[in-house]
């Protein structure tokens, strides 16, 4: 109920005090969205922006359908060599989308946590890359790129366009059901799609599968990873539960780094420098492990 925004009935029935004081007494039955909240707030993370769920903006029966096409997952599939990949989207796209209007869209997050969205038109030679903020998800990010080139749709309105997208994750968010959609970002797109059907417009989605040397796909993934380094950042996007786990993760992962930089026992930090939630050493018992350990920290007697 704290996840709901405030127009909801029942969030208007109940105060916010009320729940807090409740669950402040009952620890081990806290929420996540009470824990992460206050997690968050002691890191010093403003709470203003976590995203909080909402009925959809209209009668989900005036939401026209998404035409969601993946017809090359059925054609290839991960063993194939990248050429033939490349050949078998190269025909997909001549031969059955050469009349339209064709946008490629992609999404990068580097290692370092920044991320960002574009979107390309070949055909009218627009390129445009946009920096997220850091807490979005990869898949969040291909989200955005589809919905940055529907608002770019809305003022353009061809006849007859498809929307290339190397996700399957983020096709299959956009091809469910309404009732299941739980995410803002979903619905503007899915509100855009209607407003441009009902205006004559034709907008088809269509899997391509991603690195193996389609023009368009490439030259939108360039794109976004040259948007990795821009100044200005998109900042209207909110806080979602998938992104609020990664942010305390983060959190998480530098507070142990600094605890274990300033750790007195200097032996094992020789070794292993930088932490990880991953065990280094896969396939080992927990004996196994407890030894290998000691014997990095020399405090296991050998024989």
């Amino acid at each position: 109920m704290t996840s709901f925004d405030n127009s909801h009935p029942a969030k208007a029935a109940v105060n916010d005090t009320f729940i807090f004081d409740y669950y402040s007494k009952n620890v081990k039955r806290k929420p996540f969205s009470i824990t992460a909240r206050d997690f968050l707030a002691q890191n010093k993370f403003s709470t203003e922006y976590i995203y909080r769920y909402s009925e959809c903006p209209c009668p989900p029966w005036h939401i026209e359908k998404s035409l969601v096409k993946t017809q090359l997952q059925d054609k290839i599939s991960k063993k194939d060599l990248p050429h033939l990949i490349k050949s078998e989207a190269e025909i997909l796209i001549d031969s059955e989308y050469s009349k339209h209007l064709q946008i490629f869209t992609d999404g990068s997050k580097d290692p370092h946590g920044n991320t960002s969205c574009a979107y390309v038109v070949p055909e009218l030679k627009i390129k445009k890359g946009f920096k997220l903020p850091n807490y979005i998800s990869i898949f969040m990010s291909e989200l955005m790129a589809i919905f940055v080139s529907l608002l770019w749709l809305e003022d353009f309105k061809p006849i007859k366009t498809v929307i290339f997208v190397d996700s399957l994750s983020a096709l299959q968010a956009i091809r469910a059901p309404i009732f299941k959609v739980k995410n803002q970002i979903l619905y503007d797109i899915h509100l855009i799609l209607t407003s441009l059907k009902k205006g004559g417009s034709e907008i088809i989605f269509e899997w391509i599968p991603s690195h193996v040397g389609v023009m368009g796909n490439e030259s939108a993934d360039l794109q976004a990873k040259n948007a990795l380094n821009l100044d200005n950042c998109i900042d209207f996007i909110p806080l979602f539960k998938e992104d609020i786990k990664t942010v305390c993760k983060n959190f998480l992962k530098n507070s142990w780094q600094k605890d274990w930089e300033t750790n007195k026992d200097r032996s094992l930090f020789k070794i292993i420098d930088k932490v990880n939630f991953q065990i280094n050493i896969p396939n080992l018992t927990r004996e196994k492990e407890t030894i290998t350990l000691q014997i990095k920290n020399r405090i296991y007697w050998t024989k």
